[in-house]
């Protein structure tokens, strides 16, 4: 259900950015200034690192969605922030009694910040790698049928790394 959900999402935003060039101005490309914003959109999968979350939750990984913008610096280097969000719903374990306690929800809320290189050296480069990374800041919340919400934040660090078309 969730996946057909995702991919439901990820058509969609596909139509759209299809159509938004369409809108734009035709100018001379030698005349125009290279967007300085870009703003991204994602849906995928998370894979928990936890031995068990198949147990809970019924699958080995929970839909992901995020949102993300960044100023680019110059042609190779920018800076950015990015917000998502993760849900699964599955089953509440009460270790001290050895039982299922009822339904629990359990959702992520991940925050970062971030700087990022691109290789990018020609207007007519096809394939530009690019990494990057910086801190992130995790608030996360549980809801256990009928036991109280378990709710906080935590610090880490992220890394990024790929191929851009």
């Amino acid at each position: 259900m969730m996946i057909q959900k995702l991919l439901t999402i990820t058509i969609l935003l596909l139509a759209l950015s299809s159509v938004l060039p369409l809108t734009a101005q035709a100018e001379d490309p030698l005349l125009a200034e290279r967007p300085h914003w870009s703003a991204e959109f994602k849906a995928g999968l998370f894979y928990p690192d936890i031995d068990n979350w198949e147990d809970y939750y019924g699958e080995k990984f929970a839909g992901r969605i995020a949102a993300s913008i960044a100023y680019k610096l110059s042609r190779q280097f920018e800076i950015g922030v990015e917000a998502g969000y993760v849900r699964d719903k599955g089953q509440g374990f009460a270790p001290d009694h050895g039982e299922f306690t009822g339904e629990v929800t359990y959702e992520l809320y991940p925050l970062q910040a971030f700087a990022l290189f691109r290789a990018v050296f020609s207007e007519r480069q096809w394939i530009v790698p690019y990494f990057g990374g910086g801190p992130t800041r995790i608030y996360y919340r549980q809801k256990v049928e009928l036991q109280d919400t378990a709710k906080g934040s935590t610090d880490g660090y992220h890394a990024r790394a790929g191929i851009q078309l």
